[in-house]
């Protein structure tokens, strides 16, 4: 792992004890992510080290995107996907592992403009209803709406950037937001036919509106 990442997150997460016992064999990376995104963190995978950011804090940019750095029309504003919403999240957890069935906490978000979407997802780490309600809250809030995102083709000046960067664009122009905005890469591909990078960034901006989502 990372030390000083995870340094940094464990200091983050110490008021959210997450002990928690497993009764059956499973895949370790596919556990880590697990307990990962209940933690409300992202992993990410660089060689051999792993990575971990906690989503609520805002990270720092590593550069700033402008349209000295961006192909003459390539730069484009897209969504994330409709089908994605979730509407009705359903969060099981259990105090105590006496209990024949887990406890639920069920929460609702934008129904009236997406309808019912159904999500649910077992909260195995925690048995402390706060907490539970705490990481069911962030995510139905990432969830329940739709988000832009920047695509474009960048110079290979920007060759460092990898997933999961974070990045300021600052357009004179406002095509995405009121003034500069920071963004997750989500894609950052070395096109060899166009010697150019395909960057895709995601904006906590909902559709429809020039500010990041509070």
């Amino acid at each position: 792992v990372d030390a000083t990442s995870f340094t940094h997150v464990r200091a983050l997460l110490v008021n959210y004890p997450a002990n928690c016992a497993l009764f059956d064999k499973r895949d370790a990376m596919t556990l880590i992510e697990d307990i990962a995104w209940q933690s409300r963190c992202s992993l990410k995978v660089r060689g051999h080290t792993i990575y971990i950011r906690y989503l609520p804090e805002e990270p720092t940019s590593v550069t700033t995107i402008t349209e000295d750095d961006v192909e003459q029309n390539s730069l484009q504003l897209t969504f994330t996907d409709t089908e994605e919403i979730v509407t009705k999240f359903t969060a099981t957890y259990k105090p105590h592992y006496a209990l024949p069935k887990p406890w639920s906490i069920v929460l609702r978000r934008n129904l009236a403009k997406y309808y019912i979407n159904n999500y649910d997802r077992d909260f195995f780490i925690y048995n402390i209803k706060e907490l539970v309600y705490k990481s069911a809250t962030f995510w139905i809030i990432r969830k329940g709406n739709t988000y832009k995102k920047a695509v474009m083709k960048l110079f290979l000046n920007k060759l460092n950037l990898d997933i999961d960067d974070c990045v300021t664009l600052d357009f004179d122009t406002d095509y995405f937001s009121t003034g500069s905005i920071k963004g997750i890469v989500e894609q950052a591909t070395y096109n060899s036919d166009s010697r150019s990078i395909d960057c895709v960034v995601w904006l906590p901006i909902v559709s429809g509106n020039m500010t990041a989502d509070a």
